[in-house]
């Protein structure tokens, strides 16, 4: 497990533009820690990397997203959304009642329109 986030943070430094890291620390007001990559770069390093997981399981991606989001960097925080989506099927017909209407329709706005249908029902 280690090993994939070692290997994400490696590529996410070796891609890292010092003027984009400048520009996004000027766009937010508060101190955010950004290495300074586009959200193409991002995205596509998010699904190589997604793509290599051995198990793409629930409680797998979830540690992994878990240790990815207490970095505090922006980018790492990205990727950690991008595999939390990725996996919402498993979880969103099971969590569906406990979960706030807004979030449940983001969560399913990319499902076939039957999956869609019975998550919606109550």
């Amino acid at each position: 497990m280690n090993s994939i986030v070692t290997n994400i943070r490696k590529e996410l430094i070796r891609n890292a533009d010092e003027k984009t890291r400048i520009q996004g620390e000027k766009f937010f007001r508060e101190n955010v820690k950004i290495y300074g990559l586009r959200s193409a770069e991002l995205t596509a390093i998010s699904k190589d990397h997604y793509r290599m997981l051995p198990d793409k399981i629930k409680p797998v991606v979830f540690s992994l997203c878990e240790e990815l989001w207490r970095s505090g960097y922006l980018e790492e925080a990205g990727i950690s959304c991008m595999w939390s989506y990725n996996v919402r099927k498993q979880y969103v017909m099971k969590k569906k009642s406990t979960m706030p209407r807004t979030a449940l329709r983001y969560a399913i706005e990319k499902m076939p329109r039957e999956l869609k249908t019975k998550a919606m029902a109550r």
